[in-house]
């Protein structure tokens, strides 16, 4: 299982946007400067995959790109973070059943926005 909260921090609201993991597809429309939206998965139904985002924003800038990934097995606790030219990704991996052991990483990406 898990869940990744999508936070706005680009300055503009998102007017359209969605993330795509796997076969779920998350709605980010209308998702305001500085506020965040969370979304529940079942990793079995999304592995082997990533986060795919496309996104519009108030501005008409458009942007997509894709970052980590998600395996059977794990539980996940994903924090995805829109700035105004990166992508990042701040992420907490637990196994399935064990809750002694947790594993934590960043990652980043460059976000180039387009008209």
């Amino acid at each position: 299982k898990g869940e990744v909260t999508v936070r706005n921090n680009t300055g503009e609201t998102i007017v359209e946007g969605h993330l795509r993991l796997g076969s779920k597809v998350f709605d980010l429309s209308s998702l305001r400067a500085a506020k965040s939206r969370a979304f529940p998965f079942q990793s079995a139904e999304s592995s082997p995959g990533e986060y795919q985002l496309s996104l519009t924003l108030a501005n008409h800038y458009q942007a997509v790109q894709s970052i980590g990934s998600i395996r059977n097995g794990m539980d996940y606790h994903d924090t995805l973070l829109i700035e105004k030219d990166s992508l990042t990704l701040e992420s907490s991996q637990t196994p399935s059943g064990n809750k002694n052991l947790t594993y934590k990483g960043t990652r980043s990406k460059k976000l180039k926005f387009f008209l």
